[in-house]
């Protein structure tokens, strides 16, 4: 399983065009906020490698348009 996560901290896009977001907390621009945003998206990614099988076993033979 490969696991790719993104996010935008303090910034924002309007009009096609990238902008910093004033109003983001200064607690979210910070190493311990990533640290624990990584631990947190590491943890969901072990929770859904023991489901997917489970939903793979259920629907790999059926089509697209029957889920």
């Amino acid at each position: 399983m490969e696991e790719l996560t993104r996010v935008w901290i303090g910034y924002g896009v309007k009009k096609g065009k990238v902008y910093f977001d004033k109003s983001t907390p200064s607690s979210m621009l910070c190493e311990e906020y990533m640290r624990t945003f990584q631990i947190h998206c590491t943890v969901e990614a072990q929770h859904l490698s023991k489901l997917l099988p489970e939903l793979y076993a259920e629907y790999h033979s059926k089509p697209d348009d029957e889920l």
